[in-house]
């Protein structure tokens, strides 16, 4: 089955991470152990889209964050301190 575009969009990030933290910690204060908050990953997931070329409405981006911050809470890049506060980890990665 083909996935979808917004599927493809989470991938793109998922796959690209490194390039992605660097997009993030260009705008926002993040470094190793530092607390990331969901409401600015979303932003950024927003954005990063926006830079790459790629228009997408806040609900369909906010869906984006959702898939790629469940994949790395996974991955064991964000570990959750609360629903809304996430402990960075880019070094085990």
């Amino acid at each position: 089955m083909k996935p979808s575009v917004t599927e493809n969009h989470v991938n793109n990030i998922v796959n690209d991470k490194t390039v992605f933290w660097e997009y993030y910690k260009a705008r926002y204060p993040a470094f190793n152990n530092s607390n990331i908050f969901k409401r600015d990953l979303q932003y950024a997931v927003k954005r990063y889209l926006e830079f790459k070329g790629i228009k997408a409405a806040f609900s369909e981006s906010d869906q984006i964050a959702e898939q790629v911050l469940s994949r790395f809470i996974k991955e064991g890049i964000l570990k959750p301190l609360d629903n809304n506060t996430f402990r960075l980890s880019l070094e085990s990665n």
